[in-house]
């Protein structure tokens, strides 16, 4: 049996969560937390609003802010229009031209974009059960939706921002890697680096997950679906052109960043030592103050959950390579080890246990899936499935 065989067969178990199960574990909890949302930001505004009962904003007003007006005015008048004077150079365009496309149907600029992260952050949010329920199984896969929600900054996942776009593409972009089908991923992040700047790092983790699935594979060399890996760059360089034409500079990104919002590339501890300045300012106004304390919170238990995650990830791709390898059971002439028949201590597909069997190296060999929650009820052991898979293909 092939690692490319072992593949298949570990990507038909993973197929087996169709899109009710990914619907029923994720939008439940997507959806709850939605009207929980909305329902806190119009009694927030009652009660702590401290306005005339007259005049007290309606629930479009309270999500047409900031960043929602700059998106609109973008998808109304386009950029560098003389209709407004914001450097909207910074907003990526996948937003703004999907706001006029829902606009067609929603005349409302502003509810537009509540359904735009309504409709991409439920499609986030089924993606990410998806990718938790391939590492932990259904059980606890919801769990990471419930993460999601609670996250203080996920307040942005219900405006008409741009981040619930981004997670809907990364979370199906990473999900279609996984499944090794290079070209949705390719597409799924084009459109995350047409959505934010963030899509550019994406891409090259994308990239690297390729190349470590090739090298898994046993592969030194990419394959010719590399080629689709070049695709997320397209929107960036379009953009930039565009921007060009406009402008006749090539870094018009950087110079609206730098004259529209005062931001510069600079080293990390740069930054870190001036959100401690305004951090520790006694004369910033309140909400600035824990913003910026909030930030430097954030940068400490980002770090340290990096650092937890490489750890277990290291090991995690230690099993990972290990397993296929183990899971290989061909004649002694071939492997010069005399293995035959079962294997005393069986790999895993998707979490479960394997029991793998075979004769001759190019006869079908048959994948039994053992339920393990069946097991812990108390009830007799038996597979839940069993999948053929050949050695020639």
């Amino acid at each position: 049996m092939t690692t490319r065989t072992w593949q298949r067969a570990e990507l038909a178990v993973r197929g087996r969560r169709g899109a009710g199960a990914v619907a029923a574990g994720a939008l439940p909890v997507w959806l709850a937390s939605r009207l929980a949302v909305a329902l806190t930001s119009v009694a927030a505004a009652r009660l702590v609003g401290g306005q005339a009962a007259d005049q007290l904003p309606t629930f479009r007003a309270l999500w047409d802010r900031w960043d929602v007006v700059l998106f609109t005015k973008v998808a109304q008048y386009g950029y560098l229009s003389p209709s407004y004077g914001d450097r909207t150079e910074v907003d990526f365009p996948a937003l703004p031209l999907l706001l006029r496309v829902v606009h067609v149907a929603v005349p409302d600029w502003v509810l537009a974009g509540l359904v735009v992260s309504l409709l991409a952050g439920g499609a986030g949010a089924m993606g990410l059960w998806r990718l938790a329920a391939d590492e932990v199984g259904p059980a606890h896969a919801r769990d990471a939706v419930v993460f999601l929600v609670l996250f203080p900054y996920a307040v942005f996942l219900f405006a008409g921002y741009s981040e619930a776009l981004f997670l809907g593409c990364t979370c199906w972009a990473w999900v279609a890697a996984r499944q090794q089908r290079w070209a949705v991923a390719a597409v799924l992040a084009a459109g995350a680096a047409a959505t934010r700047v963030l899509g550019i790092p994406f891409a090259v983790a994308l990239a690297v997950e390729y190349g470590v699935s090739r090298w898994r594979a046993g592969h030194r060399t990419p394959g010719w679906h590399s080629l689709w890996l070049v695709l997320p760059a397209v929107p960036v360089l379009i953009f930039v052109g565009y921007l060009h034409a406009r402008t006749g500079h090539w870094d018009t990104y950087a110079r609206a960043m730098a004259g529209g919002w005062h931001r510069i590339l600079a080293a990390p501890w740069t930054g870190i030592r001036a959100n401690w300045r305004f951090g520790s300012d006694p004369g910033q106004p309140s909400a600035y103050l824990w913003f910026w304390r909030d930030e430097l919170a954030a940068v400490v238990v980002g770090v340290a959950l990096t650092a937890v995650l490489a750890r277990g990830l290291g090991q995690g791709e230690l099993q990972a390579g290990l397993h296929p390898l183990r899971a290989v059971v061909r004649n002694a002439h071939r492997l010069r080890d005399g293995v035959r028949g079962f294997e005393p201590d069986p790999p895993h597909v998707a979490r479960q246990p394997v029991r793998l069997g075979a004769d001759h190296a190019d006869r079908p060999i048959a994948v039994l899936l053992v339920d393990p929650d069946r097991q812990r009820r108390g009830h007799p052991r038996r597979p839940a499935r069993t999948l053929s898979c050949s050695d020639q293909h």
